[in-house]
């Protein structure tokens, strides 16, 4: 079995609005021909302007 460790560092500032989306596709042996994907994952943050600070 092996291990596939995805890391990713991000910083949204409270005082003007950002979004922020990692999407993580893993694919088998036939992408490119076939794309046949084996999993993925998918992380969207939202950060509003000035909200509750």
């Amino acid at each position: 079995c092996i291990k596939i460790q995805v890391g990713e560092w991000y910083a949204a500032r409270f005082d003007c609005a950002s979004e922020y989306k990692l999407t993580v596709q893993l694919v088998n042996q036939h992408f490119g021909s076939e794309e046949v994907f084996v999993d993925d994952f998918e992380f969207t943050h939202r950060e509003e302007q000035w909200t509750g600070k």
